[in-house]
């Protein structure tokens, strides 16, 4: 689904983007999509909110 998601920035009014924080094995692949998402044209204009979730987990990541 993630080839697609461009095509909807233009017409939704936020995305909501949930991290796992307690699997640090994911942050790159975190990391990349999120650059994807903020340098694409249409969705700069959008609200976003990362949500960290599971961050009650021993050994998450924090919000920083």
């Amino acid at each position: 689904m993630r080839n697609v998601w461009k095509y909807y920035f233009s017409s939704t009014e936020g995305i909501i983007y949930v991290v796992d924080a307690s699997c640090k094995e994911r942050m790159a692949d975190v990391k990349e999509e999120l650059w994807g998402i903020f340098n694409d044209g249409a969705a700069k204009q959008v609200p976003m909110l990362i949500y960290a979730n599971k961050q009650d987990i021993a050994g998450a990541l924090d919000k920083e």
